[in-house]
């Protein structure tokens, strides 16, 4: 997600003419030239642009390329130096996760074998084989129980620091306090980019941590724990977005609140999906970051999941598809625990 933002502002950057790591100016200085050629009285506009509609272009003009000098090639050459200097310094840190190459890992068990002989001693001591007894696994209540949702809800915000608190806070405020509906709209859109990482590790977090073991061979864990994490993801949702959904409720908004709500089980949802069948966080973060990139934050109707516009809204379309989604990730999850 850091790379995407960095991605995009450096492509920012190059269409601006501060920098240039992509070569955006050669394209935009070559096709004014060319232009120009044609028609000198052609407005002086260059921008990249979603056509999604039917949108064609009015004229069409041949341009045969860039115009390679020394100064070009000589600039390119020094961009490829930066990225290879970029990789080299990132090799002296990543050691293919090699731990006898990690020297806190060295530190550490130096340290206990030096500080812990009582081990050892434990280790050699003889001991007959006992043998245990255990008692079988009584069907107890099956009943969906609220106060899991409180336990999934406090794995999920574990390790958070305050000022993750306080950002998510300044953009509920923000939706609260915005008179103007596009405004409140830019603030939903960065409301729900910033819970994405609290979103990604469901459905996966037990392959993180190694605890699928312990985890699927709880008791009615498809109707308690399934439920229970699906419904902290959606209560992220809910609350983060809350000011939008609280201003379209008191205006009467009905088809923006629908594609609200319908955001509010959808986002989540998908997380859930494809942590469930890819066993990883990165899945979700990935699509999710490009897809609220294209759809929310341009309001491209068809991608707008959220429904920043009332033109871009889907409300039935991705109630639908959160629905399916959630019967994917329910019967991926019983597939897991068949074969746990």
């Amino acid at each position: 997600m850091v790379y995407f933002f960095l991605w995009t502002a450096a492509l920012a950057l190059g269409a601006t003419g501060l920098d240039d790591p992509f070569g955006l100016q050669l394209v935009y200085r070559g096709t004014r030239e060319t232009l120009g050629a044609i028609d000198p009285h052609v407005m002086q506009q260059f921008n990249f642009s979603f056509t999604i509609g039917g949108q064609h272009a009015v004229r069409t003009f041949q341009w045969d390329g860039i115009h390679w000098t020394a100064r070009v090639l000589l600039m390119r050459l020094l961009w490829i130096g930066v990225t290879v200097s970029v990789a080299l310094l990132a090799s002296v840190f990543f050691h293919r996760f090699d731990p006898a190459r990690s020297w806190r890992r060295k530190i550490g068990s130096a340290t206990s074998q030096v500080g812990s002989p009582g081990q050892e001693l434990a280790a050699s001591s003889p001991g007959g084989s006992k043998s245990f007894h255990l008692s079988p696994l009584t069907r107890g209540d099956s009943s969906f129980r609220p106060i899991l949702v409180v336990s999934e809800l406090r794995l999920m915000l574990n390790g958070l620091r305050w000022w993750w608190y306080a950002v998510a806070a300044g953009l509920l405020i923000g939706q609260l306090a915005s008179p103007d509906p596009a405004v409140r709209g830019w603030f939903l859109v960065f409301a729900w980019i910033w819970p994405a990482l609290v979103w990604s590790q469901m459905g996966c977090r037990e392959a993180r941590f190694q605890t699928g073991p312990l985890l699927f061979s709880s008791q009615r864990n498809l109707t308690r724990q399934f439920p229970a994490l699906w419904s902290a993801g959606v209560f992220v949702a809910l609350l983060t977005g809350a000011g939008t959904g609280l201003q379209l409720f008191l205006h009467h908004d009905l088809h923006s609140l629908a594609g609200w709500l319908a955001a509010a089980v959808f986002i989540p949802t998908l997380a859930l999906a494809l942590g469930v069948w890819t066993g990883g966080s990165r899945a979700f973060e990935a699509i999710y970051t490009a897809w609220w990139y294209i759809g929310p934050a341009h309001q491209i109707p068809g991608l707008d999941f959220m429904g920043i516009t009332p033109a871009s809204s889907s409300p039935v379309t991705y109630a639908c598809a959160g629905a399916i989604l959630l019967c994917i990730a329910y019967f991926g999850r019983r597939m897991r625990l068949a074969y746990a």
